[in-house]
């Protein structure tokens, strides 16, 4: 998680085991919503998807980050 925090971009090994369902509740709404992504990208390459306590998170962090992009898009695209 620290390594795409600094730019790095993810591969199909960084979806086997992500690690990061710590980061969801970082009180950081952009690291939670990037560990939301990545969770529910790995997920989806298992074809499964996520359920109780991490979905919940998951779904919070991803309603707050989109928040925040619609709330920050203007000043980007100037």
């Amino acid at each position: 998680m620290k390594e795409v925090r600094g730019g790095r971009r993810l591969g199909p090994g960084d979806l086997g085991d992500a690690n990061c369902e710590s980061y969801l509740t970082s009180g950081d709404p952009v690291i939670a919503m990037m560990a939301a992504q990545i969770l529910s990208l790995r997920a989806l390459s298992l074809g499964t998807g996520l359920s109780g306590v991490t979905a919940e998170h998951a779904a919070r962090a991803l309603t707050a980050g989109h928040a925040l992009h619609l709330e920050r898009a203007p000043a980007w695209s100037r």
